[in-house]
């Protein structure tokens, strides 16, 4: 593995941590979190899986892989990359590595 291929999947785990989180965990998605838990259910899989980010990040790396591997060198899909990795940097020094304060 090259040293720009080590770096970019780094960066895209590091975006997708910071994707995962945003949407199970973050204040601004719990609206959206809520609705899901009044129309499945509290204890459905559905709600399960929008407030778990270690189950949410398989389908975020999925769905964002597509565009790693197309448009490697587009700038846009890696500004996004580095925005978001940046972010998760953020978090967890904030955070002292303990992704749930």
């Amino acid at each position: 593995m090259t040293n720009e291929s080590f770096l970019l999947v780094l960066v895209f785990a590091l975006a997708v941590y910071r994707v995962a989180r945003l949407l199970a965990q973050e204040e601004l998605f719990r609206p959206a979190r809520e609705v899901i838990a009044r129309k499945f259910g509290p204890d459905s899989r559905w709600t399960y899986l929008v407030e778990c980010p270690l189950c949410l990040s398989i389908w975020i790396a999925a769905l964002g892989v597509p565009f790693v591997l197309i448009w490697p060198d587009n700038r846009l899909v890696i500004g996004v990359l580095l925005v978001l990795a940046a972010s998760a940097v953020t978090v967890l020094l904030i955070n002292k590595g303990e992704p749930n304060e």
